[in-house]
């Protein structure tokens, strides 16, 4: 993502009102975020991402997106420490007051959300992207992030 985008994706954020939790730290301990999108119409996106704490991604694009397979990348340095905090301070305040995730409809692409927290797994499903503008922001902040990785496609 270039920093034009970046910067736009933090005014979003701090439009939301998450501008008084980039100020505390999260009291989570996040190693990894993971998005996994699924279902909806047949030409819907099916992918997962998965940005980790140590800087390392990967990524599984199974259809009707542009990277078919699976890839593993790297946060670049000068772009990974402050992102990574920010999504993790983004879930804290998700995770602390809940979210609304809609109703299961056929036509819409569901994203999972899912984070290790204090080495444990934790999951929101959203099945309506876009409804819950905290967890859209996160879900569009995180891919931004990839945009940035250089993936190579494993082997």
């Amino acid at each position: 993502m270039s920093r034009r985008n970046c910067l736009l994706v933090t005014m979003a954020i701090l439009s939301l009102g998450l501008a008084s939790i980039a100020q505390d730290k999260s009291p989570l301990k996040i190693t990894e975020i993971t998005l996994v999108r699924s279902g909806g119409k047949s030409g819907s996106p099916q992918d997962s991402l998965t940005l980790r704490s140590d800087g390392t991604a990967a990524y599984i694009g199974e259809k009707n997106v542009a990277r078919i397979g699976q890839y593993q990348g790297k946060i670049p340095d000068w772009y990974f420490h402050d992102s990574f905090e920010v999504l993790a301070e983004m879930y804290a305040a998700i995770h602390g007051t809940g979210v609304s995730t809609g109703k299961p409809t056929e036509s819409v692409t569901v994203v999972k959300l899912r984070v290790v927290v204090d080495g444990k797994p934790k999951e929101i499903t959203d099945l309506c992207p876009g409804i819950d503008e905290r967890l859209w922001a996160l879900e569009m902040s995180a891919r931004g992030v990839a945009a940035d990785i250089a993936w190579e496609k494993r082997k």
